[in-house]
């Protein structure tokens, strides 16, 4: 019987150890056309501008709604936030630029070092049924 118990208690302080994360299961385009990067000298542990590049023949669309994962034990997991997004739907034509400022200090807080990466869901215009994933990875130091 002190097994069991032990045994459960080990797995619930195992649990309680993951809550905040969960592993990521979004799997990202590469081959779109669209690109995100982040302008330089912008990276801080609370905040970062984007740089969404659409460099395909199509106009993309996009919303404010972004996540933030952490690579932990060589995989992605999404961060918990606790934030309300705006959700108006952007524009973005062919081969235009757009630099999109985030704040993430009352979402996430101030991340710790480490491995992230922001991804944002996207669609081409007309094609709202076929949404993707584009990512940019950067560290923390």
């Amino acid at each position: 019987m002190k097994k069991v118990i032990l045994a459960i208690l080990v797995s619930g302080i195992f649990i309680l150890g993951l809550t905040g994360c969960s592993k990521a299961t979004k799997k990202i385009a590469t081959d779109t056309g669209v690109t995100l990067t982040i302008k330089n000298k912008t990276l801080a542990k609370t905040k970062a501008t984007l740089i969404l590049t659409n460099d395909s023949n199509k106009v993309l669309k996009y919303t404010e709604e972004y996540t933030i994962e952490k690579r932990l034990n060589k995989a992605w997991h999404t961060m918990e936030a606790d934030f309300f997004v705006n959700e108006p739907l952007w524009k973005l034509k062919p081969h235009e630029t757009k630099e999109i400022e985030l704040n993430w200090e009352n979402s996430y807080g101030k991340l710790a070092k480490g491995r992230y990466r922001i991804i944002k869901e996207v669609y081409f215009e007309k094609e709202a049924d076929k949404k993707f994933y584009i990512a940019k990875e950067f560290t923390i130091k």
